[in-house]
């Protein structure tokens, strides 16, 4: 159990507050009255019930009139609930589940549960202490100290201590060890005495009636017990003679038992041999139809090769229609430029000196006649006859009219072909011409193309038409391939249906055999079952048992008729003997007992005879007879007083035993864990813990050893935390319960107090700790709560 959540209501100076706590460590800071205590009274009370006037001095009233009393939220294995207590005089207690609000009919039973075994004193016992707690152990005496610590492990063991204390004191009320003591028991004792004393003065006889009194007791004592013996040994002869009759009967009928065979019934052995048929019919119908589903279908080989030959002819056939859509773009391409000229014919490309002639030309011109006019003027001036320089200019003009003649008629047969474009126009149309001429050579690498692809489909398309036994309608590739595109979706169609009712069929003999393994199965299942039932594993071994049941019976009924002349203690006694010969033996033996005890019971007797007469005739006298009353008298007065004070020092004692012998039982786990967490609270100075017989004897690191008496006050406190620390873990298998200490560690040095939290923070991984104190040294831990 886990405290999650307090919500007080109203207790002690605490009203309407709540407090959420760590699951595991929750340290909760206040200053002295800042209500620590209070806080924890109001958990405990909640818990175990809120304190009455009789039972505590202080029972909490709230201080401001709010409602006593308040919840809180634990977590348990079976989740969270919210234990609500109110009022003080008539309280009242309410449980929640807080998973779906449902309210617990009966809290009392249901928080006494989940807190089982604990009670409020147990866990005050072994989850609560506080400074208190401690400051008591500075009170008591150095035996006491030890014998609580030694008593730890026992949960309740400090009332008990109290209740061995009353004991003590009450038994030295009736006997003191002093030989001065005047208490009633040391008086009857000395009475006693002081009359024996008497009596031996008055007659030396006394101690001889007495010492013989006390032999016709035992002598008689004696020959009871002898007479007894005979009695019963007597019975054991007439027993084992009886036995020794029917052994022989005995034997040959647990012969006869020991070969008992198990039966088989009617019914089970016929429904097993019919199961049997029925496994071995339903075994062949299986192994017939995986047969008929092992046969496999046709292969679709010849499907899949016509299907990828059509495809291919359908890839060519598309190529083949790109590429006569390509030469139908070419052509048209060529036919736009071919408009452009009026003969719709394309010209020749212009070569560089038709381009050059076409486009310089009138440059060229007044060049050339510049040119022929300096050439005129130079040979005027160089050449003095006239008629030479006019022969030069003849020969000039000749030569410029050549070339004026020569050019136009170039031009003229260009402007023919390119008519009606003017000479701009045939040099912007020259690119055009180029490319017509490319689109040329495409065309006729297409048409090469086109050619040869059409020479191939059809063979392709002739080809498969033979495999697919098919004539072909038209001549058109498109067509072609259109029939036998069909062709191959009509038979992919046949041999899909086809297909389907095979699947169909393995479908249905599938399911077959899936119901028929079914049956086979449960048939086998039960016949296991009958075979289980007999502990046989096949059905010859079955029919076997059978075979031998019913042998077996005629056996049984001579068994019974055996075994019924045998009375039924007889038999068990019977049956303690391994043969006749230990049989005989026994009886051989018990004759021989029987012989000496006769002989003893002879020789008692006479004996007693003897001194009983020497006996009658001393008390024939008075004297012996009121000195006997009177002796019998104090003697029955000093054992009934003796009795009372022996029973008050043996219960002292006892408790003591068991409160020691209680928390033995926990001392392996518990020492190992105690002397871990002491070790560590003196900061590894003392080492081991060891117990011999009442004391307590610690080790230091260097092996000096001493007792807990000789402890420093703050030692002695860590030692009892350290064994309260290891009690709490080592019960929290049967009780993980919060531990509750209040200002616990008040006499540690700052030192061994931080030892202390660290421990507690470790503790708290597997116990929920609430620590309330008035200062930390550190505020590292979280969710600490300051009041």
């Amino acid at each position: 159990m886990k405290i999650k959540q307090v919500h007080i209501s109203g207790f002690g100076k605490w009203s309407q507050v709540a407090f959420d706590f760590n699951s595991q460590l929750q340290i909760i800071v206040g200053q002295n009255e800042s209500g620590k205590s209070t806080l924890r009274a109001f958990i405990v009370g909640i818990l175990f019930g809120f304190p009455s006037k009789k039972q505590s001095k202080n029972v909490y009233d709230p201080q401001d009139g709010s409602r006593y009393g308040g919840d809180l939220v634990v977590e348990t294995a079976n989740g969270d609930f919210r234990i609500a207590r109110f009022d003080r005089t008539q309280s009242t207690l309410t449980i929640t589940r807080l998973a779906d609000q449902h309210e617990i009919t009966n809290p009392d039973e249901w928080l006494s549960n989940e807190l089982s075994p604990l009670t409020r004193q147990s866990f005050d016992d072994i989850f609560n202490f506080s400074e208190q707690d401690l400051i008591q152990m500075k009170q008591i005496s150095a035996p006491d100290l030890q014998k609580l610590l030694l008593n730890l492990g026992a949960v309740g063991s400090t009332q008990w201590f109290e209740t061995a204390t009353e004991f003590d004191k009450q038994a030295d009320k009736l006997f003191a060890s002093r030989a001065t003591g005047r208490r009633s028991l040391n008086q009857a004792v000395h009475s006693y005495e002081v009359s024996e004393t008497e009596l031996a003065k008055q007659s030396e006889q006394l101690k001889i009636f007495l010492d013989d009194q006390q032999t016709v007791s035992e002598l008689t004592q004696s020959v009871a017990m002898l007479e007894k013996e005979l009695d019963k040994s007597q019975e054991n002869i007439n027993q084992l003679t009886q036995l020794q009759r029917q052994y022989r009967l005995f034997y040959e009928a647990q012969q006869i038992e020991k070969k008992q065979v198990r039966s088989v019934s009617e019914s089970d052995l016929q429904h097993a041999e019919q199961l049997q048929v029925e496994i071995d019919l339903l075994a062949s119908n299986i192994r017939r139809q995986e047969q008929d589903l092992s046969v496999q279908p046709e292969s679709a080989s010849e499907i899949e090769d016509s299907n990828k030959r059509l495809m291919t002819i359908k890839m060519m056939a598309s190529q083949l229609v790109n590429d006569q859509r390509q030469h139908d773009e070419l052509l048209a391409q060529q036919k736009a430029i071919q408009a452009q000229f009026a003969t719709n014919k394309v010209p020749k490309l212009l070569t560089a000196d038709d381009d050059q002639r076409l486009s310089n030309y009138k440059a060229r011109f007044i060049g050339m006649v510049s040119g022929a006019i300096l050439l005129a003027i130079a040979v005027y001036l160089v050449v003095t006859p006239i008629w030479l320089w006019f022969m030069v200019v003849i020969v000039i003009l000749s030569f410029i009219i050549r070339f004026v003649v020569k050019n136009n008629n170039v031009i003229s047969d260009i402007k023919k072909q390119y008519y009606p474009l003017n000479e701009t126009q045939i040099r912007a149309v020259q690119p055009s011409i180029e490319h017509y001429l490319k689109l040329d050579n495409s065309l006729t690498a297409i048409n090469q193309k086109i050619e040869l692809q059409t020479v191939h489909i059809n063979k392709a398309l002739q080809s498969l038409a033979r495999d697919l036994n098919v004539a072909l309608v038209s001549q058109a590739i498109h067509d072609s391939v259109d029939q036998l595109a069909q062709t191959i979706q009509n038979r992919d169609l046949l041999k899909q249906n086809e297909n389907v009712l095979r699947q169909q069929q393995k479908s249905q003999l599938d399911n077959m055999i899936e119901a028929s393994s079914i049956s086979l199965n449960q048939k086998k299942l039960d016949l296991k079952v009958i075979f289980q039932k007999y502990d046989v594993e096949k059905m010859t071994d079955l029919q076997n048992l059978d075979i031998a049941y019913h042998e077996q019976m005629v056996n049984d009924h001579r068994y019974q008729a055996m075994i019924q002349q045998i009375p039924a203690q007889d038999q068990k006694k019977l049956s303690a003997f391994e043969d006749a010969q230990a049989l005989s033996k026994n009886l051989e033996n018990e004759h021989n007992n029987l012989a000496q005890i006769k002989q003893h019971f002879a020789e008692e007797q006479a004996k007693l005879a003897r001194i009983q007469a020497q006996q009658m005739q001393r008390v024939s006298n008075d004297d012996f007879m009121v000195m006997q009353q009177k002796v019998a008298d104090q003697k029955t007065e000093l054992i009934t007083q003796f009795s009372e004070y022996l029973a008050q020092k043996l219960a002292n004692r006892w408790i003591y035993s068991a409160l020691h012998a209680a928390s033995q039982n926990r001392f392996p786990k518990m020492m190992k864990f105690a002397t871990e967490y002491f070790s560590q609270l003196t900061v590894r100075r003392y080492q081991h813990i060891n117990f011999e017989k009442d004391e307590i004897i610690v080790t230091t690191a260097r092996h000096e050893s001493f007792n807990v008496m000789l402890l420093s006050t703050g030692t002695q406190e860590q030692l009892y935390v350290a064994m309260r620390l290891a009690l709490a873990r080592v019960i929290a298998d049967v009780i993980n319960f919060p531990m509750v200490i209040d200002d616990g560690f008040v006499n540690f040095d700052p030192q061994r107090r931080a030892v202390m939290l660290d421990m507690l923070a470790q503790l708290s991984d597997k116990q929920q700790i609430i620590y309330l104190t008035t200062s930390v040294e550190t505020n590292d831990f979280p969710n600490m709560i300051k009041l």
